[in-house]
């Protein structure tokens, strides 16, 4: 993969550079995206992405930008137009980030899970469900600078995503010497900046996936009460993405979709970042897709947070809040990994190694009986979560607190590490097993935004 660089002198000059040289090296990619955007690729997606509002969504956020995201946005616009794309919208960089994530979390699982039980029964959705094996999977690591010969922290990262062959990303160097920006990293086709993964010469960033679920899928009857937003039914809930001849369906309701935001507020601040703390507070204004990111400068700070805005679920599934993004400083003696899979027996081998020798017949029992469970039962929301204490703890090391470790039946091979999940209160599925068995978990979240609905009062101790 070849590296584009662009140089200019001020922050717009450089994204008007940006955009045209884009066009330039990766025509092809632009038009097909935006052939995506405008719903006109004569496929199933043109229905889905219609129906979804997304470019509603990707409008309504361009409106929302601060002046200086909004001017370097356009500008690249502008580069996208004066090299011959004339369809190209001041708006349609965000429509092109919002396809690229539009299915990238659980959300075409979850579609065709309703539509196989609908279609022919629960019985024959278990019997179509089947194990695969993780086809790919990204990968990012970090080392504290004194476990370096040169005292610096090293980082690293494997980005890959099987589901845009050859890769989405494209590798650029953006250099704006009046706006103080000199990056080296990586961004999607069609989208001003570097996002993913990126190098200012004394701060670095790279990302995985964090796997987290921020839509909410509600099927809806045919009297639903429902307005109707550019020709799509709309809930309370979330556009109706599938909707049937007698009026019922399925509502999505999606982060962007609730808060009228792509995340692009953290743009600039990226490319100026010098720092950990700069890289840390640009990503407060990510929205998705959600990751788990890891950070380095020249001074030895290093940081492994969350990015991104994850609901709070109550137990119904309805949401309350937001989730605290998880960070933790890594010190320089310490090293940090971040990986969405893990090849071999590694993992499926971890609870065989920690289990006592106490627990290891119930262990064994529960095992065969997961065994005989397809991946969608353990996928689905609306089950009870099922697990075995090992006998051993963890302990937290933030507050010192020994923490069971449990075996359940919902950490997956493809999703998170496989191994431990361990977040009761970041993780739906690990608050309903905590709730369950009655282990701690801090009470972290955030209300939604007033202008979309009223929070439940908050929990005791919030």
């Amino acid at each position: 993969m070849s590296v584009l660089t662009v140089r200019a002198a001020s922050l717009e000059a450089l994204a008007f550079e940006q955009g045209r040289r884009t066009v330039e090296v990766a025509e092809d990619r632009l038009l097909e995206d935006l052939a995506h955007v405008q719903a006109v690729t004569g496929t199933v997606w043109d229905e889905f992405w219609s129906r979804s509002l997304l470019v509603r969504t990707a409008r309504r956020a361009h409106e929302r930008l601060d002046d200086e995201t909004r001017g370097f946005v356009d500008a690249y616009a502008a580069g996208v137009r004066a090299a011959g794309i004339e369809d190209w919208q001041d708006w349609t960089s965000l429509g092109v980030f919002a396809v690229h994530h539009a299915l990238f979390g659980s959300l075409g699982h979850h579609l065709w899970r309703r539509h196989a039980a609908r279609v022919l029964g629960s019985d024959a959705a278990r019997a179509l469900a089947q194990e695969v094996p993780a086809l790919s999977g990204s990968n990012a690591w970090v080392v504290g600078g004194r476990r370096s010969t040169d005292g610096a922290p090293l980082i690293g990262a494997d980005p890959h995503r099987i589901v845009t062959v050859p890769s989405v990303y494209q590798r650029v160097h953006l250099v704006a010497g009046d706006a103080d920006v000199d990056v080296v990293g990586l961004t999607f086709p069609g989208v001003p900046g570097v996002q993913h993964f990126g190098h200012t010469g004394t701060v670095a960033w790279a990302i995985t996936n964090a796997m987290a679920d921020t839509q909410r899928l509600v099927d809806v009857e045919a009297d639903t009460p429902r307005d109707v937003v550019e020709g799509v039914s709309v809930t309370a809930d979330g556009p109706i993405v599938l909707e049937r001849p007698d009026g019922s369906g399925v509502a999505v309701r999606s982060v962007p979709w609730l808060l009228d935001d792509l995340g692009f507020a953290a743009f600039v601040p990226l490319l100026r970042a010098r720092t950990t703390a700069d890289v840390d507070a640009a990503l407060d204004h990510w929205v998705e897709p959600v990751n788990d990111v890891l950070v380095a400068d020249v001074d030895g700070a290093v940081l492994h947070r969350v990015a991104g805005r994850v609901p709070w679920r109550e137990t119904s599934g309805e949401w309350s809040g937001w989730v605290v993004p998880h960070r933790r400083r890594v010190g320089p003696t310490e090293h940090a990994v971040v990986a969405n899979h893990r090849q071999g027996g590694h993992s499926a081998a971890l609870a065989d190694e920690l289990v006592t020798d106490a627990q290891r017949p119930a262990f064994e029992a529960y095992r065969e009986e997961v065994r005989r469970a397809s991946e969608i039962e353990r996928l689905a929301t609306d089950r009870p979560k099922t697990g075995v204490d090992l006998g051993v703890t963890a302990t937290n090391p933030v507050t010192g607190e020994q923490i069971p470790v449990w075996a359940t039946d919902y950490v997956l091979a493809d999703y998170g590490t496989g191994a431990i999940m361990a977040v009761p209160a970041h993780d739906q599925r690990d608050s309903v097993q905590q709730r369950q068995h009655e282990e701690g978990a801090g009470d972290v979240e955030q209300p939604l935004p007033q202008r979309h609905r009223t929070p439940p009062p908050g929990r005791p101790g919030k």
